[in-house]
């Protein structure tokens, strides 16, 4: 390797080393918006009947959980349906609780939030294929519709049932709908459902292995020329996309081509990412402490 080469490297690496202060900096700020706060203590299922309160279920299917049902007795809007209903929620930073961006239940994996900040930082509106989409049945229906309302805004009646599944949909609600019925899940109904399969795109291996050579070259051909993700149908860099490339490209194989290109992107693009208000304002924590990481892992 030449002279230069390294000497760029280093320098990309300082680049993106330096905003780890800044990222601890504003980390405290950060600590109020993640942790939220806790959940009304819920109504026993059985309390909820056709007639009265309303029920709500999460599918945790994606992150290996199950569908797990909730019961407010006496519901105001979907959104404290949620929370009374047993679950802690997490809004985005830019729009505030009002957008469920994470939730999490007491009865599954101690309570963590999902999806988690590994994967979704929570700063902007999620990406319009993983999010927590918003699903309703009034009494007698059969079928789910796709809110035309936030969780703030809607007002259960008694007897209704609100799903809450992760994955996306579009404005009509033709796809993502839940894998269950609202009868499998409302006042009355059957058993609450089991754990949903987790659909994948990625390398196909026996449970238990991980073929890192095929997920390497995998996670190689979702970058855009070779050194940043870019989503579908958008031209900007998704820089929290490409961070993660980086982190599963140093976990298969170390330093390479490969990364090294990717890291430069992402040294080319820092001051974007972790100062989406402007170079004069305090950075984002989240995407500042992912590029350190990236700095880190680098060397």
């Amino acid at each position: 390797m030449g002279t230069a080469q390294q000497h760029d490297r280093r320098a990309a690496g300082r680049g993106l080393l330096s905003l780890f202060s800044a990222a601890a900096v504003t980390f405290a700020a950060g600590l109020a918006f993640v942790t939220g706060a806790a959940p009304a203590a819920a109504d026993p299922v059985e309390q909820c009947t056709p007639t009265h309160g309303a029920v709500v279920a999460v599918d945790f299917g994606p992150f290996g959980g199950g569908v797990v049902r909730g019961c407010d007795t006496t519901p105001t809007t979907g959104y404290e349906l949620l929370r009374d209903g047993g679950f802690t929620t997490e809004g985005t930073r830019h729009d505030g609780e009002g957008f469920i961006c994470r939730i999490g239940t007491a009865s599954f994996d101690s309570g963590t939030r999902y999806p988690t900040p590994l994967t979704e930082d929570c700063v902007l509106t999620p990406q319009a294929t993983a999010y927590w989409s918003y699903w309703i049945a009034s009494p007698g229906q059969s079928s789910w519709s796709y809110s035309p309302l936030g969780a703030m805004d809607r007002k259960p009646e008694a007897g209704d049932v609100d799903a809450w599944v992760f994955g996306g949909t579009d404005v009509g609600g033709s796809t993502g709908r839940p894998s269950f019925t609202p009868d499998d899940v409302r006042a009355g109904g059957g058993a609450t459902p089991g754990p949903t399969p987790t659909p994948t795109d990625g390398p196909s291996v026996p449970v238990g292995k991980i073929d890192v050579p095929a997920a390497a070259r995998w996670v190689s051909e979702q970058l855009h020329d070779g050194s940043h993700v870019v989503d579908e149908g958008a031209e900007a860099p998704d820089y929290f996309l490409t961070t993660e490339a980086a982190y599963a490209l140093a976990a298969a194989g170390g330093r390479s081509a490969a990364l090294d290109k990717v890291v430069a992107r992402l040294a080319s693009g820092a001051t974007e990412y972790a100062y989406p208000a402007g170079p004069e304002e305090a950075p984002d924590a989240p995407a500042a402490a992912r590029l350190a990481l990236v700095a880190a892992a680098t060397e």
